[in-house]
């Protein structure tokens, strides 16, 4: 049993401008896939430059990478997020710069926007020393998890479990099989209360006892008391660990988890964090975790993968991963 981070791509190409030039960072720019393929680096050697924008210097400089799927420019999210920066600026000039990359579930270019970004950032940070960069998009994490389970097709590649290629079934069967996700928004039935729709999930599994199922489920993430509640009465942390549940019936021997610990309190990441720690030692569940908290996956994790630009820089047990050089370089900070 192993619980396995696959980490989040870092946008770069040279030396990273000092932190204190980052107004904020929304989230990581990309996620690689390529646990699905064979390792490769592939770049389109696109370079941004800041004429391309209308202020050469804006006060604030918005680099945003749209969502998977979503056509050219900084997509839904990120014309969402733009317009509630604005107000915040209070009339300074935003600038707002699209990641130009495939935003497709061929994961192996995913390299391109990871280099298109980076180009960018040093551009302006070279040219603009006293914008404000800040940086946004989605992570492509959660495409990832939905290629693996079925949801989404492949490319290419293949899906191996347990040494069986499943890349031919849909999401149905391979969760059948042992193969499980839960969703970065929680995915519950908010009018229903807790035990019934646990166990309605275990009876769609299939188990042979569904109401035993569910009393176990419970049990192991401390819901046994919040039983005939409504779902949409429990806390937000509570509904995380539902969610969790859910995934959790007819006894997946895998489980992918795309950011589990989003919208959660810093007291209610750890309280989650150790049931995931416990309940991959007792169920002798793997754990594939797409988690941008790093406390959470250096606290919880049993052997870490990291990946920069579609290759492995290092692996191993956290302590050792934590004092990797290139790791510390790539995504800790020397301070790390």
């Amino acid at each position: 049993m192993t619980i396995n981070d696959v980490a989040a791509f870092r946008a770069k190409s040279g030396t990273v401008p000092p932190l204190r030039r980052l107004l904020m960072c929304v989230a990581a720019v990309l996620i690689s896939g390529v646990t699905l393929v064979a390792p490769a680096v592939v770049s389109s050697g696109a370079t941004a430059v800041a004429s391309a924008q209308a202020d050469p210097c804006p006060a604030v400089q918005v680099v945003f990478a749209r969502g998977t799927g979503e056509p050219d420019g900084t997509g839904r999210v990120g014309e969402a997020f733009v317009d509630a920066l604005r107000p915040l600026v209070k009339g300074k000039s935003v600038a707002v710069y699209a990641v130009n990359y495939p935003a497709t579930r061929d994961f192996l270019r995913a390299a391109d926007g990871a280099n298109d970004a980076s180009s960018f950032v040093q551009n302006i940070a070279n040219t603009c020393p006293d914008t404000r960069i800040v940086l946004g998009g989605y992570s492509q994490g959660g495409a990832v998890i939905d290629a693996i389970t079925g949801r989404r097709p492949l490319t290419r590649g293949q899906v191996l479990l347990r040494g069986e290629d499943v890349s031919a079934l849909g999401a149905t069967e391979r969760r059948r099989r042992g193969l499980s996700r839960s969703f970065q928004r929680t995915s519950i039935f908010a009018q229903m209360p807790v035990r019934k729709q646990v166990e309605l999930a275990a009876y769609k599994m299939n188990v042979a006892d569904p109401r035993a199922d569910a009393d176990d489920v419970l049990r192991e993430l401390a819901l046994d008391g919040l039983s005939e509640a409504t779902a949409a009465d429990l806390g937000y942390g509570q509904q995380r660990r539902l969610d969790l549940a859910l995934a959790l019936v007819g006894a997946p021997t895998v489980l992918l988890l795309d950011e589990p610990m989003a919208g959660l309190s810093v007291k209610e990441s750890l309280d989650l964090a150790r049931h995931l720690k416990l309940l991959a030692q007792r169920r002798d569940v793997s754990v594939l975790l797409v988690e941008h908290d790093m406390d959470v996956v250096f606290g919880i994790s049993d052997r870490i993968t990291v990946f920069e630009l579609g290759r492995v820089i290092a692996q191993g047990e956290p302590a050792a991963v934590r004092a990797d050089p290139r790791v510390r370089e790539a995504y800790l900070g020397s301070a790390a």
